[in-house]
């Protein structure tokens, strides 16, 4: 932890450096002016800390018949990512599994942007999508991949659990390998004049039908 002469002001920050030394984790009080280099956030935070994360296989998280998932593909920006976070907590998804070549969902963009989600909701990581989704599908899961390109209407199916929402990169979409796992595609239907959505507010939509 590392903190500026301001958290001494605040009684919980003086209570946060008790609660460290109590725990043996190191801490160590810097300019604003040391601040200011070690982080690019602004205003300058009065205490920052280095913490070291991981999140656990998807492989080996439980599942069940009214099992509601989302998977993440390749979404590159961690603001949206975070969005995407946000939104499966609010919709009341298990877990949201993110497929290799994500943002980290550790990313400060990320964790700011996702309201509290990183730390509530579930997030599992895929070392091998191929694998994971054949499961999934042998399990009797409906993987729904959202693309522009598909010709069935997210409204036009009946939608069950065990369900797992399938979305991708923003620029390229789901990875052809996921799309080709799949069960089916589904798209959202849009007025004249555009041809996608934001991932954030797509997964809204979805999660919500």
């Amino acid at each position: 932890i590392l903190y500026t002469s301001d958290l001494l002001k605040d009684s919980d920050g003086i209570a946060l450096l008790r609660q460290a030394s109590v725990e043996g984790v190191a801490h160590h009080q810097a300019s604003s002016g040391l601040m200011g280099t070690t982080t690019t956030t602004r205003p300058i935070p009065p205490v920052i800390a280095s913490v070291s994360m991981s999140y656990r296989s998807a492989e080996g998280y439980h599942l069940h018949a009214g099992s509601l998932l989302l998977i993440a593909d390749g979404i590159a920006n961690p603001n949206n990512l975070g969005m995407v976070l946000r939104t499966a907590d609010a919709a009341g998804v298990e877990g949201v599994i993110i497929i290799e070549k994500s943002a980290s969902p550790f990313h400060k963009n990320c964790v700011r942007a996702a309201r509290g989600a990183v730390g509530r909701i579930p997030l599992l990581r895929c070392d091998d999508p191929g694998i994971y989704l054949c499961s999934l599908v042998n399990t009797d899961f409906n993987v729904l991949g959202a693309t522009s390109s598909a010709r069935k209407e997210l409204y036009d199916l009946e939608l069950r659990t065990p369900l797992a929402f399938v979305v991708g990169n923003e620029s390229d979409g789901m990875s052809i390998p996921v799309r080709d796992l799949c069960t089916d595609l589904v798209r959202i239907p849009m007025a004249p004049g555009q041809s996608s959505l934001n991932v954030g507010v797509a997964t809204g939509i979805l999660l919500y039908e």
